[in-house]
């Protein structure tokens, strides 16, 4: 078998969530949308469970290049600049793939009754928050806070909190510049 099908059939599963719910995404369904058999889908996936898990896997965004970019950031501005692509990175994800907010309310909803997709979900929220800590802690170093303000917990909750509030935004349609908006609020944020 290709991983041509493995990709055909990820795909069909990524298209049938946000259409329809992980629910009522079924094995017959993403054979039919991929173009193969059942058999083609279980050669890849033991069951629909670990097609989830897999989709989860590869489609959200990756927060583990954080480091590489910040290891050739040296001064408060290139910091900056760095702070305002990761959000824009982040936004441009449901900008440019509207299916992409529908399947991570899925995982979320998902989460709630399937322990392995809660773990995901899990591991997810906690790769985010280290991605932010190392971004503030590494702001802090560079000296580019406010020191009067700063409270490290408060600005990595910030990062995330702001970005979600800007993806909501996203997912009901709001009639704003996302991306001026999360560049505004890193301005604010760091004093050059």
């Amino acid at each position: 078998m290709s991983s041509n099908t493995r990709e055909r059939i990820l795909d069909a599963m990524y298209e049938l969530v946000a259409e329809v719910g992980y629910d009522k995404a079924s094995i017959a369904a993403v054979c039919e949308k991929a173009g193969i058999n059942k058999g083609s889908l279980y050669y890849f996936f033991k069951h629909k469970e670990q097609l989830f898990l897999t989709l989860i896997d590869e489609y959200l965004p990756q927060t583990s290049d954080v480091k590489e970019k910040l290891a050739k950031t040296d001064t408060i501005k290139e910091y900056k600049e760095l702070l305002i692509y990761v959000g824009t990175e982040r936004i441009d994800y449901y900008l440019n793939d509207k299916s992409f907010g529908k399947m991570v309310a899925e995982l979320y909803i998902q989460g709630e009754r399937i322990q392995s997709v809660k773990q995901k979900e899990m591991l997810y929220i906690q790769s985010v928050k280290e991605r932010n800590a190392l971004l503030i802690k590494y702001g802090e170093t560079l000296g580019a806070f406010d020191k009067n303000k700063f409270n490290f917990d408060i600005y990595v909750n910030l990062l995330d909190v702001f970005l979600d509030g800007i993806e909501t935004a996203i997912r009901y349609k709001k009639d704003m510049n996302y991306k001026e908006v999360w560049k505004s609020f890193i301005e604010g944020l760091i004093i050059e």
